[in-house]
């Protein structure tokens, strides 16, 4: 299964017992994980697959441009951006850690626009680091966490 929200696994899981799920799992999007679901599906030996890490590349646009298109969540961006700058750490790194630092998940799924892009994130992924990602943060906001509700 490849889902948008957490909601959508009750009523598919009484039906089917998937091999595969693919979830959203963000910095910004945490659902499947404050839901539960994902230590159900853990402990049904399921595996989960973490996407959407950059939020459509959301999480990548500079901000100028991102505070331009998404104005109403302005104060997520500057706490975002605040805790970047105090952490030393780029978005790209910040997202990827993030999906990486949870144990839960089999695999994270990312794309790329460049070259240089992959080899960052194969360099952050070979490397560790510690990060505590404040719950301030994340959101549930569907129109900014479901890109399917963006209009731009």
């Amino acid at each position: 299964f490849s889902i948008y929200n957490p909601d959508e696994l009750e009523p598919l899981l009484a039906l089917y017992k998937p091999d595969i799920v693919q979830t959203p799992y963000n910095i910004l999007d945490r659902r499947i994980k404050s839901s539960g679901w994902l230590q159900k599906l853990n402990e049904n030996n399921i595996e989960i697959q973490a996407r959407s890490i950059f939020l459509q590349g959301l999480l990548l646009m500079s901000p100028i441009k991102r505070n331009k298109l998404f104005y109403k969540w302005r104060f997520l961006w500057r706490d975002l951006e605040s805790w970047l700058v105090k952490n030393n750490i780029s978005a790209l790194e910040a997202s990827l850690r993030f999906a990486m630092s949870e144990r839960n998940f089999d695999y994270v799924i990312v794309g790329v626009e460049t070259q240089k892009q992959l080899e960052e994130i194969i360099r952050i992924s070979k490397s560790n680091c510690d990060l505590d990602f404040p719950e301030s943060l994340s959101t549930s906001d569907v129109n900014l966490i479901e890109p399917v509700n963006w209009i731009c």
